[in-house]
């Protein structure tokens, strides 16, 4: 594993990854569908330490929205 300048030792197995795109919320374009695929496949792999941020979007935003437990 590489090392940057102030990255912490955290391991691995505790790391978090966070994906920002406006299109995480937004279902326009190609980017939107890679991001749903692409979630599947990572929330395997990391659970809740794989985190999206994007804009809100009422209007749409809630016919995406899972919460979860």
């Amino acid at each position: 594993m590489t090392k940057y300048a102030g990255q912490s030792n955290a391991r691995d197995d505790e790391a978090l990854l966070f994906e920002v795109a406006w299109e995480v919320c937004s279902q326009l374009g190609g980017i939107y569908t890679v991001l749903r695929t692409k979630a599947e496949t990572m929330v395997q792999k990391l659970g809740d330490r794989y985190v999206v941020v994007g804009p809100w979007h009422a209007d749409t935003s809630t016919l995406e929205f899972e919460p979860q437990e």
